[in-house]
C-alpha cells in the first residue's frame, strides 16, 4: 500500500472515530473501514459485564453463528481478559505475541471456537476500564486463516489510531450518560402534576413540564404564551414585577392569579452561576403553579364520608373543631368522633399531622387531575 493510500485512510478513520461520538450507527462504518486498512476480515466490539463477562455486542462483522457460539458458551473461556488486564488502554494486545503458541495449540477456546471458525488470532484494545455501572468494551478483529498475515505498516496503524478509538469511546459514553441522566430527569419532571416553568427575567419561556403544557392548553388558563414570553391573559404588570424581582436581586416571590387564592404563582431565582445554569449563565425564574390544599383530595384517596369531607374542609381552612361544630350545626362529640374516623383513614394521629398531608397532597395532585378509581 503506498503511503499517500495509508495516510488517506488513516485521516478518514480518525474522522469516523469522532463521528461515533455523536451516532452510535456509525461504528458499524468504523469498522469495516478499519478491517480493511489493518488487514484483517472480521470483528465486533465486546462488552464487559459485572457477574456476566464478556459477550459480543450488536456491532460485529462476524458469522453470526459463531457471534452465537461466543455468547452462549465461549465467551467464558476467552484468555483475552487474563493477558490483558494488567495492560494500559490504549496498548493493542495481539495473541500470538502474548499467548505461548503451545497454550494456543491445546486451549478449547482457540481449538473449539477460533480455528473451527476460521480465525487465525485476534488483536484486541480496551476501549475504556468498567464504568460506574460495571460495563467495559472492547474492539476485537480477527484475521482469517486463509488470508495474509497483517504487514507491519497495517500494525503500525493500528497503534496510531489507538488513541482515536480510547477518546472517541470515552466521549461517546459520556454523551451517553449525559443523555441519560437528561431523560431520568425529563421522566421525573414531566411525571410530577405540579406545573412548573423555566424563563428569563422577561418571561422569555425556556422549559416547561408536561402539567405545564396542559395549563397552556386549557380553555380557562391563567397563563398564556405571546412571543414566545409567559404572560397573563390579563397583560398585567404583575407578573413582570415577579419576574424582574425573582431575576435580579434574585427573591421568590408569590403572586396571586385569583381573587380567592385558590392559584397561586411562586417563583423561584435559579442564579447565573448555579451549576445547573451552566448552559444559560444568566438569572433565570423557576415558575411553580400552586393549589390551594383541597381536603376533597382526602375523598378520592381515603374513601372519607361526605361529612368527614366537610368536616376535614374547615380544618383545612384553619378552624378549631369546636369551630367545625358550630359551622357545621352538630355537636362536639360528632365533631370528635369524626375527626377520630378520618385520623384512622388517613394514618395520622393529630390534627396538625392531618393539615400537613393535605397541604402536601395539593401540591402532587393537581386540582384539575379527578381520581375516579381511587
Amino acid at each position: 500500500m503506498s503511503q499517500s493510500l495509508q495516510e488517506k485512510r488513516y485521516d478518514e478513520l480518525v474522522g469516523l472515530c469522532y463521528e461515533c461520538i455523536l451516532d452510535d450507527s456509525v461504528w458499524p462504518v468504523l469498522l469495516d473501514k478499519l478491517l480493511i486498512a489493518s488487514g484483517r476480515q472480521q470483528g465486533m466490539l465486546t462488552l464487559w459485564e459485572s457477574g456476566e463477562g464478556l459477550r459480543a455486542s450488536s456491532i460485529y462483522r462476524c458469522d453470526p453463528v459463531s457471534i452465537a457460539a461466543y455468547n452462549d458458551y465461549y465467551s467464558r473461556l476467552d484468555l483475552t481478559p487474563k493477558y490483558m488486564k494488567l495492560d494500559l488502554n490504549g496498548i493493542w494486545y495481539h495473541d500470538d505475541q502474548s499467548i505461548d503458541a503451545r497454550v494456543r495449540a491445546t486451549h478449547p477456546y482457540y481449538q473449539e471456537f477460533l480455528y473451527f471458525f476460521g480465525h487465525a488470532g485476534l488483536s484486541c484494545l480496551k476501549l475504556n476500564g468498567t464504568t460506574d455501572d460495571g460495563v467495559g468494551s472492547y474492539l476485537t478483529i480477527l484475521p482469517n486463516s486463509d488470508a495474509r498475515p497483517p504487514t507491519a505498516a497495517e500494525q503500525r496503524l493500528l497503534q496510531r489510531l489507538a488513541p482515536h478509538l480510547l477518546r472517541a469511546a470515552r466521549l461517546s459514553n459520556h454523551v451517553k450518560a449525559l443523555s441519560h441522566g437528561i431523560q431520568q430527569r425529563n421522566i421525573l419532571l414531566d411525571n410530577s402534576p405540579t406545573p412548573v416553568w423555566l424563563t428569563d427575567s422577561e418571561g422569555h419561556l425556556l422549559h416547561c413540564n408536561r402539567a405545564a403544557e396542559a395549563v397552556l392548553r386549557s380553555p380557562v388558563r391563567p397563563l398564556v404564551v405571546k412571543g414566545q414570553r409567559l404572560c397573563r391573559p390579563s397583560q398585567d404588570n404583575a407578573l413582570r414585577a415577579l419576574l424582574s424581582r425573582a431575576a435580579s436581586p434574585g427573591h421568590a416571590g408569590i403572586l396571586p392569579l385569583e381573587k380567592g387564592g385558590e392559584q397561586q404563582l411562586l417563583a423561584t431565582p435559579v442564579a447565573a452561576h448555579a451549576p445547573c445554569n451552566a448552559t444559560f449563565q444568566r438569572p433565570l425564574v423557576m415558575l411553580t403553579l400552586l393549589q390551594k390544599p383541597r381536603a376533597s383530595i382526602l375523598v378520592q384517596l381515603f374513601k372519607l364520608s361526605p361529612a368527614e369531607n366537610r368536616l376535614a374542609e374547615l380544618l383545612a381552612q384553619g378552624l378549631k373543631p369546636d369551630e367545625c361544630a358550630d359551622a357545621l350545626c352538630v355537636s362536639i362529640n360528632t365533631v370528635r368522633s369524626q375527626l377520630r374516623a378520618i385520623f384512622q383513614k388517613t394514618g395520622t394521629s393529630r390534627q396538625s399531622e392531618l393539615i400537613g398531608l393535605i397541604h402536601r397532597l395539593a401540591v402532587l395532585v393537581p386540582a384539575s387531575q379527578d381520581h375516579p378509581d381511587l
